[in-house]
């Protein structure tokens, strides 16, 4: 990715966190390209506010994201990057008790754990 180029990312998960980080990065300029939820219509309510396409299926993953943020509850993480294949961008969790060795089947990772409470009623600013 070139400096004028807008970062591209996927999150996996639709929750709070995904919700929250989504729409302040697409405000932020970011190019959010897909979100995956196992639940497609939770998928498909926050791709609409940020112009992304919906998925349920890991295995429909976009592999040519610079980021990926991974979202979902900490019982499920080792499942999902289990699943996550070819991914050449750097990938992250949000989790704050989950270590970040959990992710290093890939080239690229580390932990994004904000200290901050989350809602998708409530959406921060990435400046606060």
């Amino acid at each position: 990715m070139s400096s004028s180029e807008k970062p591209s990312i996927v999150f996996i998960g639709a929750g709070n966190i995904a919700t929250s980080l989504a729409i302040s990065l697409y405000n932020a300029d970011c190019r959010i390209l897909q979100i995956f939820s196992r639940a497609i219509g939770t998928a498909q309510t926050l791709a609409k506010k940020v112009n992304a396409k919906a998925i349920n299926s890991i295995s429909n993953i976009d592999n040519s994201a610079d980021y990926y943020f991974i979202c979902v509850p900490d019982r499920v993480i080792k499942g999902v990057t289990d699943e996550l294949e070819n991914i050449n961008g750097i990938v992250v969790h949000t989790s704050g008790s989950t270590d970040i060795s959990i992710l290093s089947k890939f080239s690229k990772y580390g932990v994004f754990y904000p200290f901050q409470t989350f809602s998708k009623n409530r959406i921060i600013p990435l400046n606060d």
